[in-house]
């Protein structure tokens, strides 16, 4: 099948930039013949990729207005792509590449595959909300048209209802936990059957078929997980774990297998420590990670404010579980109350309570990677100095293994990473964290999960409504936490962030590795584009 996809833009970055080309790699791989059509500016490295299997990447020149993705060379050439496909995917919203290019497929009778992208959430539809007034007759028109529309979540199935709700469309939902690249070509034929649907038991294909023109289908089916990278990832880690148990074992040569005067093996210490690329000292210094774009949207000032009150928190906690044991060894029996302490803590022997701080104790720093928009990375910069956070720019991921500049710094800025030094630092992350105000996917959690760390999140994208359906064996978590207890969701607010964060912080480094082993299985099984 001759598939035509049809998007603005895939400059470097995450988003529509790499999800739409892998899609179009996939379906390559599949055997299809597969053409992306976009503008012509720096590519992403999936664009890069797909274009390396086998995908045609066709490059129009912008042209003025710049604003709305104009291009006069796609004006001229892409009706002959349209007529040329058997079938034509539209990714995105509000811009010419999307109203051209349903209109072509629409003109030579072609079926239109719509995937809004989350251009219709909501909250983007308060920016520069007149513009979009003023064109939304243009994408309602085309969605209205369209044979499918493909949505990530049932959140966003709720959007495009909503942005269609003219009493015009009846739109239908189809739910189905189809493989994404086989759901994909199976969208490209639709129109073409309204009764006929085959299930690719390779793929497990979803065929979704559309009969009269007017009514749309909605099909849900999140975005894939590159599974090569999930390779990558779980490789690099067996690898480092051979490399560690073999320095673990010459230290222990060394040391005779001598314990620590706090009653720990220093070597079991070490071998608990992530992965070969962290440093191998059970004080080293741990990391949460956000990685993503600076943008007023994703909540990072809801992260600084809740890292400041993390900090604090924990040097409190600690300072009373510390009194409280001294009083235990003096043989003090005065009252947490009486003596001033909180009365919630818990009883417990003294090293159970300061072991149940474990991580808390140890250095932990805040890293928060990503290209700045509007402003954003300076006005995080002035609310961290005001919170009384030591911050530090680096410019290369190497730089986060100085010593020096671990520890001497709560958040560290950090500018776009990609290919190599993105999974590296996923890799690097003891915490994934994700504040964002909305989300249509976030596919970022997925390649956190992937790389085995667990992530504390905002109940944006369809992760919640995933968690709910994923069959787990063994210990299923409760509320807050996802089933297998690898994503703590906390709500939008600072201070259920910093809760969320220091419950995570205050398992051991294996509880850790133990819910992200099972969130990189929940990937694999559920999102990975080879299943």
């Amino acid at each position: 099948m001759r598939i035509l996809h049809i998007v603005a833009g895939v400059p470097p970055g995450g988003g529509i930039a790499e999800s739409v080309p892998a899609l179009c790699r996939h379906l390559r791989q599949l055997g299809h013949e597969v053409a992306l059509a976009t503008l012509d500016g720096p590519p992403s490295e999936a664009a890069l990729a797909a274009e390396a299997a086998g995908v045609r990447l066709v490059r129009f020149a912008p042209s003025w207005p710049r604003a709305l993705y104009f291009s006069w060379q796609m004006l001229r050439g892409l009706p002959a792509l349209a007529r040329a496909a058997d079938a034509v995917h539209v990714h995105g919203a509000w811009t010419f590449p999307v109203w051209w290019g349903c209109r072509c497929a629409l003109r030579v009778r072609k079926p239109l595959v719509m995937s809004p992208q989350g251009a219709l959430n909501p909250v983007y539809l308060k920016h520069s909300a007149w513009k979009k007034r003023l064109v939304g007759w243009l994408d309602r028109a085309c969605l209205r048209r369209a044979a499918a529309v493909h949505v990530t979540s049932e959140a966003e199935r709720e959007w495009v209802e909503a942005y269609c709700d003219h009493g015009v469309v009846a739109m239908a939902s189809v739910k189905t936990g189809a493989g994404r690249a086989g759901a994909r070509a199976g969208h490209a034929r639709e129109g073409k059957n309204a009764e006929r649907r085959t299930l690719n038991s390779q793929r497990s294909t979803l065929n979704a078929q559309v009969g009269k023109t007017g009514t749309g289908r909605i099909v849900v089916i999140p975005n894939g997980v590159e599974g090569r990278e999930v390779l990558k990832c779980e490789s690099t880690k067996r690898s480092s774990l051979v490399h560690y148990c073999e320095s673990a074992l010459v230290e222990r040569s060394e040391v005779g297998g001598r314990r620590s005067e706090d009653g720990f093996d220093s070597t079991n210490e070490r071998m608990n420590s992530r992965t070969n690329e962290l440093p191998r000292d059970a004080a080293r210094t741990r990391t949460v990670l956000y990685l993503g774009r600076l943008h007023p949207l994703k909540g990072l000032e809801l992260l600084v404010e809740a890292w400041a009150e993390v900090k604090r928190s924990s040097l409190v906690h600690y300072c009373v579980s510390a009194l409280v044991g001294e009083q235990e060894a003096t043989g003090n029996t005065q009252s947490a109350a009486d003596s001033g302490i909180s009365s919630g803590i818990p009883t417990l022997s003294t090293n159970a309570r300061m072991n149940s701080r474990t991580n808390e104790l140890r250095p932990w720093r805040l890293v928060i990677a990503g290209p700045d928009e509007q402003g954003t990375l300076a006005r995080l910069k002035a609310q961290a100095e005001r919170l009384g956070l030591h911050f530090q720019n680096v410019e290369t991921v190497g730089e986060l293994d100085d010593s020096i500049i671990a520890r001497s710094a709560d958040v560290l800025f950090l500018d776009a990473v990609y290919r190599e030094d993105k999974w590296a630092l996923l890799r690097r992350a003891d915490i994934f964290v994700l504040p964002s105000r909305s989300e249509n996917f976030g596919i970022v959690v997925g390649e956190a999960l992937a790389c085995e760390v667990p992530v504390v999140m905002t109940d944006v994208g369809p992760w919640r409504e995933e968690s709910a359906r994923q069959p787990v064996l063994g210990m299923t978590c409760c509320e807050p936490w996802s089933r297998n207890g690898a994503i703590r969701f906390v709500e939008t607010r600072a201070d259920s962030l910093a809760t969320g964060l220091a419950e995570m912080m205050r398992l051991s480094d294996e509880e850790r590795r133990g819910r992200g082993a099972r969130g990189r299985e929940w990937i694999r099984e559920r999102f990975s584009w080879d299943r």
